[in-house]
């Protein structure tokens, strides 16, 4: 696949451009499941904004760091790929997470400052 050349941040595309360029990049199942897992994690183990504002940012980065290692031992090891798969979806669904609970400090820190 060849280097994509396109405008950085998002922000540079039409709303119409960047569902296609995003299109490209992530199939829909693999979008849609990681955005379920996110959900999952909010409606069904109660890890909201609120609660996850509580949390130090150390917590996600220990938690993502344990997702990758059980990733990557999984590639090394040569589990199932539906199971690879699954860790690779709850290992994206906790970098939103932490992407939210970074986005709530820059906008504490943009308010204080």
């Amino acid at each position: 696949m060849a280097p994509v050349s396109a405008p950085f941040p998002a922000e540079g595309f039409a709303p119409d451009e960047l569902a296609a360029f995003v299109a490209d990049l992530l199939t829909e199942s693999a979008l849609r499941e990681v955005l379920q897992a996110r959900l999952d994690q909010v409606l069904v183990h109660g890890h909201t904004a609120e609660s996850d504002a509580a949390m130090p940012v150390a917590y996600f980065t220990r938690g993502l760091a344990e997702r990758a290692r059980a990733l990557s031992e999984g590639v090394q090891f040569k589990q199932a790929l539906a199971i690879q798969r699954r860790r690779a979806v709850k290992l994206a669904a906790l970098s939103l997470a932490l992407l939210q609970r970074l986005d709530l400090e820059l906008a504490k820190e943009a308010h204080h400052g």
